[in-house]
């Protein structure tokens, strides 16, 4: 939080002032059974939701007082080319391809996927207007976790062998993670997202290749 403290106050010093655009995450609404919206009430049931929300009020009252526009994006779970080897989908990806055995929980969490294209176009198309305020960045859609799964696993014509172990389940694990998207499309001029489908086989030819 400090570094995004001092950099509102270096912004602060500029002669024209930037907007400032922070990012916060959907763990800042805590447990919850429907889509979100951003004017929900904040209620982090962890840690890291509550330190990008405690930086989420600290930021919007700095910049308020200094006459900055203020933003605060929520990105859902983002996947697609290029992501961090350990996340889910990339690690389901790379065992699929080479036919090896899979082991998970029940997998029955409802989640919300955005594509990485449509991530930065959304935050691009966002830096160019004058609103403000918090944004979800999501797909506006619900999946069912293994039903992604099952996806990923036909479109890598993999033979690997899959066990969802309800054993293996998470305790007070939040199985709905999904948010309403309507704001960020009814400000900027991006109406179509990428589906699914779609992101999973450009992301799947990826790892192929790479």
């Amino acid at each position: 939080m400090y570094q995004g403290v001092e950099l509102i106050k270096t912004i602060n010093q500029l002669s024209k002032k930037p907007k400032f655009i922070g990012f916060g995450s959907f763990a800042e609404y805590g447990s919850f059974n429907t889509p979100v919206k951003e004017d929900y009430i904040e209620l982090p049931i962890n840690l890291y939701g509550l330190s990008k929300l405690t930086f989420k009020k600290y930021s919007e009252l700095l910049c308020h007082q200094n006459n900055i526009n203020w933003t605060w994006i929520r990105p859902c779970y983002i996947y697609g080319p290029k992501d961090v080897k350990t996340r889910l989908i990339p690690t389901l990806i790379n065992k699929f391809l080479n036919n090896e055995d899979v082991i998970l929980d029940e997998c029955k969490a409802i989640i919300d996927y955005l594509y990485i294209d449509d991530f930065v176009n959304l935050i691009y198309n966002l830096i160019l207007t004058n609103h403000a305020g918090i944004y979800n960045l999501c797909s506006g859609k619900q999946y069912v976790l293994k039903d992604i799964i099952n996806l990923i696993y036909n479109l890598t014509n993999s033979e690997s062998n899959i066990v969802f172990d309800p054993t293996k389940n998470r305790i007070n694990y939040n199985y709905y993670i999904c948010g309403d998207n309507s704001k960020i499309l009814r400000d900027i001029d991006v109406k179509i997202l990428t589906s699914l489908e779609k992101g999973l086989i450009e992301t799947i030819n990826f790892y192929k290749n790479s």
